[in-house]
């Protein structure tokens, strides 16, 4: 906790522990450019099914008596 405090990091403390795991035996400085390396990948994050379109989809596809397929049990072409 002191080093995070110590240098104003604001990530995790278990990321912190990481990188010091993996930079150990190396010099300080070195230590300090892994800890505030910024990541060269990012997360999109969770995709979430959007509930309300698939029902505005099928509610449509109902109203307009477009429902065959709705019979069927292999098929979902909406998610």
């Amino acid at each position: 906790i002191f080093i995070k405090l110590k240098e104003g990091y604001r990530g995790t403390l278990l990321n912190l522990l990481r990188v010091l795991r993996s930079c150990i035996f190396k010099k300080y400085e070195i230590f300090l450019e892994n800890l505030f390396v910024t990541p060269s990948k990012s997360s999109r994050g969770r995709r979430r099914i959007n509930h309300i379109r698939i029902f505005n989809a099928t509610l449509e596809q109902f109203e307009n008596a477009e429902i065959e397929h709705l019979n069927t049990v292999g098929i979902n072409p909406v998610i």
